[in-house]
């Protein structure tokens, strides 16, 4: 190895001859140590220190939980958007705010609110949450706009099926016949469309029932013998109340809308079923991750 001296000799031999004291500049030949490790780099900024990192988590966690405490406000606003119209259902009433509120409320939190907020630096628990969070509010979004869209869509089918069901009208009936094999068996009958009657109104004594090829007349029964002997000749029929006609055969678009209601009741509430992926539901998951927030911006 060169020593330095003998280094600097070389570099003053390999140099350019001078063109004159002042054009050139002499430049300083680089040290053996130096040429092997190229030139001196710019000093870098020092990392950032356990305490600043622990700062911005926290701060982080404060900013969250603003976030999250808005979530939780609209959430639980939609819930009881959600029970008020299960409610009016019940009580056959079409609930006639419940698509334009739920146009207007829109729940403020997704995957844009976790950008800057350090979550990195949480504990594992508190990350796992927080996504579980912002992905069960970004799918609660989208079927409250399903909802609304539903209702909104369907307002005239709805409307008409509930009208049928607060005024209903008494169109069905069994006759009951003697099996030879098996004993007393009822058979169900719909009664003919221009004889069905309102269930409130005074009952005719007589109307026409199909017997599944034609309207054939039958007489309704009040009391005595309840049996058809012969169905060719005279039949007994028995109305059949119209509300459990309903229940028991629901229409399919209040079968739709009810069932919507309560899966969306479901995602709030949760099943309550120990080990069920949605065992606690949404407001109950916001509520433990503001706790674990809580105890990372408190430090």
């Amino acid at each position: 190895m060169l020593s330095a001296r003998a280094w600097h000799r070389r570099c003053e031999l390999r140099r350019p001859p001078r063109r004159s004291r002042s054009s050139s500049t002499k430049k300083p030949c680089a040290r053996p140590e130096e040429a092997a490790s190229g030139p001196a780099s710019s000093p870098r900024s020092p990392a950032p220190s356990a305490s600043s990192s622990g700062q911005g988590a926290l701060q982080g966690a404060q900013d969250l939980i603003g976030e999250i405490d808005k979530s939780q406000v609209k959430i639980k606003e939609l819930g009881e958007k959600i029970t008020a119209a299960v409610t009016d259902l019940k009580n056959k009433k079409y609930p006639e705010a419940f698509a334009n509120d739920l146009g207007g409320l829109s729940i403020p939190f997704g995957a844009d609110k976790l950008a800057g907020r350090n979550i990195g630096r949480f504990d594992p628990r508190t990350v796992s949450m927080l996504f579980d969070y912002t992905g069960d509010v970004e799918a609660l979004n989208d079927r409250k706009d399903a909802l609304k869209n539903l209702f909104s869509a369907q307002k005239a089918a709805i409307q008409a099926a509930i009208g049928a069901a607060s005024n209903p009208k008494v169109s069905w009936s069994v006759f009951v016949q003697k099996s030879p094999a098996h004993g007393p068996v009822a058979v169900l009958a719909s009664i003919g469309p221009t004889d069905a009657f309102s269930y409130k109104d005074a009952w005719p004594g007589k109307f026409k029932i199909s017997n599944g090829r034609e309207l054939v007349d039958a007489e309704r029964y009040n009391a005595g013998e309840v049996f058809t002997a012969n169905p060719d000749k005279k039949i007994i029929a028995l109305p059949l109340d119209p509300d459990s006609v309903a229940s028991s055969f629901p229409t399919d678009i209040l079968s739709r809308i009810t069932s919507e209601l309560a899966k969306t009741s479901t995602i709030l509430q949760g099943t309550g079923t120990p080990g069920d992926d949605n065992e606690n539901g949404i407001i109950k998951k916001g509520d433990t991750l503001l706790v674990a927030l809580r105890k990372i911006g408190q430090k």
